[in-house]
């Protein structure tokens, strides 16, 4: 979630370099009034010398226009990236350093906090690139993958459901599962939340049988 900074400090550069390309076109320009043109009509006259005067004071003042308006615009597309960046920075912090359980992810997993790599078993790398739907227990994966594919197609409200999850290694663990739709990457993505609730599962299973 990073944006490399040299697209901004390389952008500096351009206001100053298109600057001197239109002021070396119309310097070449002004050559050509001053001292070519006089030597193809053979007649410098007064109207030549003024041309070369207006045209030095018009290529200066244009070429300095240019600098100031390029610069500007290019200081807020990276004032507006570095705020994206920091931003980003902080969504990361926040994932990283919550208890549930959070991922996002496309057609497959594009990023998987710590608390993910604990739920799950498996480490971060093993999960970029995963078929989530691969960690879905069979009786519930066609179910979910329905559901998920209309919340991507902008069909309903944010979903929330439980079903089990298969660790690495096979063991079955129940979660709450919450998802929505956020942009990331420049692309809309799920944002997924797992919340082990095992325990719980297991406690109403023993209350049922008790009353049974």
């Amino acid at each position: 979630m990073k944006f490399p900074d040299s697209r901004f400090t390389k952008g500096r550069t351009i206001p100053l370099r298109i600057s001197l390309i239109y002021a070396l076109v119309g310097c070449l320009w002004i050559v050509f009034l001053s001292e070519i043109l006089p030597l193809l009509i053979r007649e410098p006259g007064t109207a030549v010398r003024w041309e070369v005067v207006t045209g030095w004071v018009f290529v200066g003042a244009t070429a300095g226009m240019l600098y100031f308006l390029i610069r500007r615009d290019i200081d807020a597309i990276r004032k507006s990236g570095e705020a994206l960046r920091e931003s980003e920075e902080k969504f990361q912090m926040l994932l990283d350093n919550t208890a549930s359980a959070i991922f996002i992810y496309r057609d497959k997993i594009l990023h998987a906090n710590p608390a993910m790599e604990t739920l799950t078993g498996y480490d971060g790398r093993e999960l970029l690139g995963m078929d989530f739907f691969t960690i879905v227990h069979p009786a519930f994966r066609e179910e979910i993958r329905k559901r998920c594919e209309a919340l991507s197609s902008g069909g309903g409200a944010p979903l929330r459901c439980e079903f089990k999850i298969l660790r690495k290694g096979g063991e079955e663990r129940w979660v709450d599962f919450t998802s929505s739709i956020l942009f990331y990457g420049g692309a809309l993505s799920g944002l997924g939340t797992l919340s082990d609730m095992t325990e719980r599962k297991r406690a109403e299973e023993a209350l049922r049988e008790t009353r049974s």
